[in-house]
């Protein structure tokens, strides 16, 4: 069976202590865009638990996806200006959740539909944007939107060659991750999950797939991975914050609970 060494509690901890480490002060774009990241991260981390923990390993593969790119996004962050960069990060997650949410009130076939599928009333939606000055206030997002990203499409393309996540990876050094973790398993995302199809019987009028539940070698692989990006990621945060004992702490628990796993497999 495989195990955890990184418990999800580990990174619950980290918004906390990150806020009480920069009391009295507000909080900054680099502290919201952290604590939305991890908070987020720690949220998936948690599916992968409670996968491992029942043996479960039909959809590791997808959510792993989504955990690499956390963990590219905080590095990225960390990397350099990481104040003006945490700003156009936070102002992209609002952009895109008012993508999601224009579709329930425009007045157009999908808006239609999401409204029927929700069971949700037009008329009290409209009062509502009406009520709000939403619309007003989404001309105004928008315009300060484009001005902090410059009109680039990635809020991440600092430099005007990062066009997309792989360039991104491979500014970032990480080129080799982003094929183990993210394009190895674009097919899973779409098509299969963590599941295995083998072609037996190769013949022309015979042949056909062979389902295998999930491969251990390629899920050791990934569960392996997520130790490594999740040990990261908490590292660099108490490092950027300073959190000294935190961060011994932190050291102090993995050895032991590195050390008891070893002891068990003997």
């Amino acid at each position: 069976m495989n195990e955890i060494i990184v418990k999800c509690k580990y990174l619950n901890k980290i918004p906390l202590q990150l806020i009480e480490k920069v009391q009295p002060r507000e909080l900054s774009s680099q502290d919201l865009a952290f604590i939305q990241l991890i908070d987020s991260y720690a949220s998936h981390y948690k599916s992968i638990e409670v996968l491992i923990k029942n043996n479960t390993y039909s959809s590791i593969s997808i959510i792993t996806r989504v955990l690499f790119e956390h963990y590219i996004y905080i590095k990225y962050l960390l990397e350099a200006d990481t104040e003006t960069r945490a700003k156009k990060f936070l102002f992209h997650a609002r952009y895109e959740r008012g993508k999601i949410y224009e579709n329930i009130y425009l007045d157009n076939d999908r808006g239609s539909e999401i409204r029927k599928e929700f069971n949700l009333d037009y008329e009290k939606i409209q009062k509502f944007v009406k009520e709000t000055n939403y619309m007003q206030e989404k001309e105004e997002f928008i315009i300060e939107y484009k001005k902090i990203l410059q009109n680039k499409r990635n809020w991440y393309n600092h430099n005007g060659n990062i066009n997309n996540f792989a360039k991104l990876c491979e500014y970032l050094n990480e080129s080799i991750l982003y094929e183990i973790l993210y394009q190895s398993w674009s097919l899973d995302v779409h098509v299969r999950g963590n599941k295995n199809f083998n072609l037996t019987n190769i013949d022309s009028n015979n042949a056909y797939l062979e389902l295998i539940e999930y491969d251990p070698i390629e899920t050791d692989l990934i569960i392996k991975s997520v130790q490594r990006l999740t040990i990261d990621i908490v590292r660099m945060i108490y490092l950027k914050y300073k959190m000294k004992n935190e961060l011994a702490l932190f050291n102090i628990n993995l050895k032991y609970k590195a050390d008891d796993i070893i002891k068990k497999r003997k």
